[in-house]
């Protein structure tokens, strides 16, 4: 007598009904969505002192995973815009750096509405521009060759006015050099608004 399923059919329907149920598991357990947007106060740091002389933006998604109460993981894709002021004998050479981030963080609600964030970031950079300032007047300068992966440790908080907005403090320490023949690395202090959808 011929078999009507054999174990390939039956393989294959196990892993689809288990597609399934992970599907609806996902879709029910909390995960979130949402977008943010801000103001970046960015600047270049030699592991000692930082400082922030430019002001860029950032902008992008976010998703958020319930494990507890008050634990939750954090993921986002982020486009940033960095960059710093460089002081010569000469002037000053001014550099924009706009990055792809990818922040992994953890975020621990020690209040009720009031969570720490902290967690690593890989940076993949998009576009980079330098301009040496001689007192009123500027040039587009080349500087050494620029590392495209840059990566950080970020640090920050985040207030939850209610269900949909939130707000955010994050400072971000660049710990891998922006140039290969120099130790700057980025540091970035962000404000954002957050909107869970």
């Amino acid at each position: 007598m011929k078999t009507l399923f054999t174990k390939k059919h039956v393989s294959k329907k196990i892993w689809i009904i288990i597609f399934f149920l992970g599907v609806n598991s996902l879709a029910q357990s909390n995960v979130d969505f949402g977008i943010k947007a801000g103001v970046n106060f960015t600047g270049f740091h030699t592991n000692g002192n930082a400082l922030t002389s430019n002001i860029g933006f950032h902008i992008g998604g976010t998703t958020q995973i319930k494990l507890e109460d008050s634990f939750h993981f954090l993921g986002e894709l982020l486009y940033n815009r960095k960059g710093g002021t460089q002081n010569t004998t000469i002037g000053s050479i001014n550099t924009t750096l706009d990055y792809i981030d990818i922040p992994i963080l953890m975020r621990y609600y020690f209040i009720k509405k009031l969570s720490l964030d902290a967690g690593p970031q890989i940076g993949f950079l998009l576009h980079s521009n330098s301009e040496l300032i001689v007192s009123d007047t500027s040039e587009e300068i080349k500087l050494d060759a620029t590392n495209v992966i840059d990566f950080a440790v970020n640090v920050g908080f985040t207030f939850d006015f209610n269900e949909k907005y939130s707000a955010q403090l994050r400072g971000s320490y660049g710990v891998t050099t922006i140039f290969e023949q120099q130790e700057y690395k980025n540091y970035v202090i962000s404000l954002s608004l957050l909107y869970k959808l």
